[in-house]
Parts: structure tokens; C-alpha cells; sequence
């Protein structure tokens, strides 16, 4: 199954080739071992003397599935390629060697041109430039164990390892039901199994080196785990469920690009290493809760495009850095809470519009960055971070079709950020201390619904906000500073109620003007003053 990486999908936004592509083979590298060469790798490979190891099978046909042959690859064209030259793949080492001149050109250099979007390291830079300088030594690869499936009938439990290594002493590569393991297997012959359930019983690893597809669900829920291994799963037809094991480190996936179901992974407070790094769509749900030890999600999910259903991340106490550098669509929610180290917050810079977003109760999150690109939104709530200064990261938002809410923050001072917002359902700033103006929403101008400015102890002045229509009513409550409204008198219509109550230093005369500003024939409802001002 083709496993595109982000760092040449970059979702159409860059390709994989440029202006200085390349429109015939480069010099070729030698296919034969060079002058000189001595040493073994082990595998038959002969090196010259200043080369390590690195062969095709151990280093470079890796390499280049990881960072070139989303693009490269000769079973894509067109647009498939992003720019890619076509004729110019990298999937098998013969192909390597004719290019190899052009590749160490454009991939080993410090910033390399390719891949586009970057992403791999100086280390494999390096290593990448030896073993070419080296002559792109090793092998092709013998044809892969699962290229042809044998189904061995019905469901199988391995409770050990001499149960797992008895079933591949036979021809089977394939269960047709469910597999369950238990503590510390490793099961080197299966390729695809219906399902995987993790015993509660099992201890230390679980390993199943070749697996390639899961037809069903895959479970380890309240086991004494220490690792879960599928190094090159790429799909599964359920979900993944990895919940409540105390002893759970690892979790590797590293090549799975299709997980249909929910992606359910909460409650492991030893969880350090999360590795679905080329995961592309998660069918269902994404729930990233109450991992303790879980300091960051990049890579884990930087080549996710495509969410079903919701997104959650909560409660991960060492949580600094969150990812989704890529995703594009989310078909339910995203709450992202109580994550007490993340100090700020990037991510879903490829997404234009998702539906309802939350960002609440962070202890230490001072930046918003995230969300670039968003143009609309159903919702946004954004509560209760305490340091957090303002909302930098929505600069293209243009509409918010529900509720745009702010509630709580002792920092929170500037709505700068929100220029390009037009439209709103309803505003609600309730609570917000730090705020002193509505400085930041000049260009906001329809709340189809209320707009409610309550209980904001530091706020002195209502400017800086270019509402003109209001379709529900005008709520300004327990405003104990306020004693401004000016940006007020550029309303229109009020659909329902005016309500100015509560706001200590408030001249009820700038009440009384407003309602002849505004007219009381535009106004559908009641005018409701009292407790304004001395």
C-alpha cells in the first residue's frame, strides 16, 4: 500500500519536483563494487575502507521509501507525483545508482532541496551522502514473506512464545479470525490477521515484526504491556484501542496509514513513544487522553490528513508539543484541555475549515500559533488559560457560523489576531480578566445571534469592535471598570433585548444616548438599564 509522506504531499501546497528537475540521467554510479574496496557487511557486500556498513538493505532503501517514493515511485503519475519527473523513481537500488549524482545534489545538503518540505535529519543527510560516495552499495531485496497469503481458519491464542513459534514452524502466514497474545510473543510469520487482542495477563513485548494488515480491531486494554511493536502495519480495518496499561512505553506503528475506526489511546501514564508517524486518515474518532509521560506528538502525527470524527487531547500532564502539522479535515470536534506543560500551541495549519473547536483549561499555554489557515469555523471556545495572551493563531478566520466564545484568562488582553473575521453566530467575552478593549475585532461586522460582554473585571472601554448588525440581543453585564461604550454607537439593529446592567462606572446617559443612536424602532425587544454608574 503506497504510504505517502508529509514531506512531499504537503497536501498540493508544494510538489516534489521544481524549475531545476532533472530532464535526463545523471552521470550513473557505478553497479559494481569500486577500486579498492575491501571489507564485509556480512551480507556479501564488499566496502572501501573508509565506509561503515550502510548497505541497501540496512540503510538505503529505507531512506528512500521514508523521504522520496510518495513521490518518486513508478506506481504514480500525474499530479499523483507532485512534480516529480516521471521516469525518475527510487524504489529499487538500480534506479538509486543512475541517479545517485543528482540525489546527492539535492538531498545531502544542509538545508537539502529534497524532499521539499524537509524534515530528516543532518545525521541522515550524512549518512545518506556516504553510503552514495560509497557506491550505493548492497542488494535488492528477495520478493517479501507476504507477497502470498496462506489463512490458516478460525481464531488462535498464543499465551507464549512456544505457542506463537509452533503456528509459524507451519505454512501459514495469515489468521482468518482473531489473534490473542500473550506476555512477552513475538510472532515472525504473520502478514495479516482479523483481529488483535492483547491478554490482560501479558508483560513486556508484544511483537509481530511482519504484520501488514488487521482486518478488524486492535486491542491492548489494561495489560501489564511494556511495548506494542507493529513496525510495518499499514492498515487497519477497525480500530486501535490502548487504554489503562500502567506499564506501557512504547507504541509502534511506525508505517500504518489507514486506521478506519477510532483511534483510542488514554490512560497510559508510561507512555513516552507513540509512533504512527505515517499515519494519513484515522476513520473515527482520535483520543489522546491522560497519557502522563507523553511529552510530544511530533512525529506521531504529522502526516495526519483526515479525521472522521473528533478530535481529543487532554489531560497529558508532559504534553509540549501536539502535532497535526498536516490535517486537513476533521469531521467531528476538536477539544484540546487541561494539557498542564504546553506552553504554546501549533499545529492544524492545513485545515480551512473545521467544525467545533475548544481550547481550555491550560495552566501554562501563552501562544496560540495553530490554525492558520482556518477561513471558518462552527464554533470556537477558547477558556480558562490563564497566561495565555491572545489569539494569534485564527488570522484568517473569517467566519464562525455558531458560538465564538472567550471565558476566563488573567492574560488575555488583545483580540489582534482576528482582523479577518467578518461574521459571527453569537460573541460571548465573559469573564476575562486581562481584557481592558475589544481592540482586534474592527472588521467583525454581524453577530447573527447575541453578543454578551460580562462580568470582565479589567475591561475600561468597548472600541475596537465594528459591529453594525446584532440579530439576538445586547447583553453588557458586571463590567466593574467599564466606563465606555463607544464603539457600541456604531450598531444598527438589535434584534432583541438591550441589557446594560451592572457596570459600576458606566454613565447611564451613555445609555440613553445609545438607545437614541441606535433608535428604539430598530430595536425587537426590551431596553433593560439599571445599576450603571454612580
Amino acid at each position: 500500500m503506497l504510504r505517502v509522506w508529509l514531506l512531499c504531499l504537503s497536501v498540493s501546497l508544494v510538489g516534489c519536483g521544481d524549475d531545476d528537475a532533472p530532464v535526463g540521467p545523471a552521470e550513473p554510479q557505478p553497479t559494481t563494487p569500486m577500486t579498492g574496496m575491501t571489507g564485509d557487511t556480512g551480507t556479501g557486500v564488499v566496502l572501501p575502507t573508509d565506509c561503515t556498513v550502510l548497505t541497501w538493505q540496512n540503510f538505503g532503501k529505507g531512506f528512500m521509501d521514508t523521504w522520496c517514493n510518495a513521490c518518486h515511485s513508478s506506481s504514480l503519475a500525474g499530479v499523483d507525483r507532485q512534480g516529480a519527473p516521471d521516469g525518475v523513481n527510487f524504489e529499487h537500488l538500480e534506479d538509486v545508482r543512475l541517479w545517485a549524482a543528482r540525489i546527492d545534489a539535492r538531498a545531502t545538503p544542509t538545508p537539502p532541496t529534497m524532499p521539499v518540505a524537509g524534515g530528516n535529519t543532518e545525521l541522515e543527510r550524512q549518512q545518506l551522502k556516504e553510503w552514495l560516495d560509497c557506491g550505493a552499495p548492497g542488494e535488492e531485496l528477495p520478493p517479501p514473506q507476504c507477497s502470498v497469503l496462506s489463512s490458516a481458519p478460525g481464531a488462535h491464542a498464543f499465551a507464549d512464545q512456544a505457542e506463537a513459534d509452533a503456528f509459524c514452524e507451519g505454512s501459514d502466514n495469515a489468521i482468518e479470525g482473531a489473534l490473542s497474545l500473550g506476555t512477552g510473543v513475538e510472532v515472525t510469520c504473520l502478514c495479516e490477521v482479523g483481529s488483535v487482542a492483547v491478554d490482560a495477563a501479558a508483560t513486556g513485548h508484544v511483537v509481530l515484526p511482519q504484520l501488514r494488515h488487521v482486518r478488524g480491531d486492535i486491542e491492548a486494554v489494561g495489560t501489564g504491556l511494556e511495548g506494542l511493536v507493529m513496525e510495518r502495519l499499514e492498515a487497519v480495518d477497525g480500530g486501535l484501542a490502548v487504554r489503562d496499561n500502567a506499564e506501557l512505553a512504547s507504541v509502534d506503528l511506525r508505517v500504518a496509514d489507514v486506521i478506519a475506526g477510532d483511534i483510542d489511546v488514554q490512560g497510559n501514564p508510561a507512555l513516552v513513544d507513540l509512533d504512527l508517524s505515517r499515519l494519513l486518515t484515522a476513520g473515527g474518532d482520535v483520543t489522546l487522553v491522560d497519557n502522563d509521560a507523553l511529552v510530544d506528538l511530533f512525529p506521531s502525527t504529522v502526516s495526519l490528513l483526515t479525521v472522521g470524527g473528533d478530535v481529543t487531547l487532554g489531560a497529558n500532564a508532559a504534553l509540549t508539543d501536539v502535532g497535526f502539522l498536516s490535517l486537513a479535515t476533521v469531521g467531528g470536534a476538536i477539544d484540546i484541555y487541561d494539557n498542564d506543560a504546553l506552553v504554546e500551541l501549533a499545529g492544524f495549519t492545513f485545515g480551512m475549515g473545521f467544525n467545533e473547536v475548544t481550547i481550555r483549561d491550560h495552566a501554562q499555554l501563552e501562544v496560540l500559533r495553530g490554525f492558520d489557515n482556518a477561513r471558518t469555523l462552527e464554533s470556537l471556545t477558547i477558556s480558562d488559560n490563564p497566561v495565555l495572551l491572545g489569539v494569534t493563531g485564527f488570522v484568517n478566520l473569517g467566519e464562525v457560523s455558531g458560538t465564538l466564545a472567550f471565558r476566563g484568562g488573567d492574560a488575555f488582553d488583545s483580540f489582534v489576531g482576528l482582523t479577518a473575521l467578518l461574521t459571527v453566530g453569537s460573541l460571548e467575552v465573559d469573564g476575562v480578566a486581562g481584557m481592558r478593549s475589544l481592540d482586534g475585532l474592527d472588521n467583525l461586522a454581524t453577530v447573527t445571534g447575541d453578543l454578551v460582554v460580562r462580568g470582565n473585571t479589567g475591561l475600561e472601554k468597548i472600541n475596537g469592535l465594528g459591529v453594525t448588525t446584532i440579530g439576538g440581543s445586547l447583553m453588557v453585564d458586571d463590567n466593574d471598570r467599564l466606563d465606555a461604550i463607544v464603539s457600541l454607537f456604531g450598531v444598527d439593529t438589535i434584534g432583541a433585548d438591550l441589557v446594560v446592567t451592572g457596570n459600576a462606572l458606566l454613565d447611564p446617559r451613555r445609555v440613553d444616548e445609545l438607545v437614541d443612536q441606535i433608535g428604539a424602532e430598530d430595536i425587537g425587544g426590551a431596553v433593560i438599564a439599571y445599576d450603571n454608574g454612580p
